[in-house]
């Protein structure tokens, strides 16, 4: 089987195969991080809020922030620092549906690598196996060998001293 990124069959067997609850699972998992994240400061990638910041006083930043509920943002919470202005907005519903299916594409392709690296992972583990199987077998049968070839030198031995050694001296009283 090939993916856009992955290949099976040459040199990663796919132990894992695809699992399309396993899928669902994590794009659920994602959708639900996706609704309670923040873009921001600390968070860049998708989410449906936005932390929104201004260093100006209050009037300021409100008339500013106004703007920006225009284009359809809701305000979340809201943060009056000393210094800053911050408010967690929520995006556009038309924003967020237009969003959901690239957090579900993100979410296949972060399950798709994630399998691949799994089935690298078994793939090397049952080469070791296969390969540790095969030495043992080797080494076994190299100590029967061994041993089958200590019993018959041996036997060789014991046959040669028999030769050498084997009529009885007469014995003379």
């Amino acid at each position: 089987m090939t993916n856009t990124n992955h290949t099976y069959g040459s040199t990663v067997v796919e132990f894992f195969k695809f699992n399309e609850s396993e899928l669902q699972l994590l794009v659920e998992k994602k959708q639900s991080q996706y609704h309670k994240d923040s873009q921001g400061l600390y968070h860049k990638g998708m989410a449906a809020n936005v932390d929104w910041i201004k260093s100006a006083p209050l009037e300021m930043a409100l008339m500013e922030l106004q703007h920006v509920l225009k284009e359809g943002f809701t305000i979340i919470k809201v943060f009056n620092e000393p210094l800053d202005f911050r408010a967690v907005l929520r995006k556009p519903d038309e924003v967020i549906a237009a969003e959901l299916p690239k957090v579900a594409e993100l979410a296949l392709e972060e399950y798709e690598q994630d399998r691949y690296q799994r089935n690298v992972a078994e793939t090397a583990r049952q080469v070791a196996i296969s390969v540790e199987r095969s030495e043992r077998q080797a080494a076994a049968a190299a100590a029967k060998a061994a041993d089958k070839k200590r019993v018959s030198d041996e036997q060789k031995a014991l046959a040669d001293l028999l030769r050498a050694h084997g009529e009885p001296a007469e014995v003379v009283a």
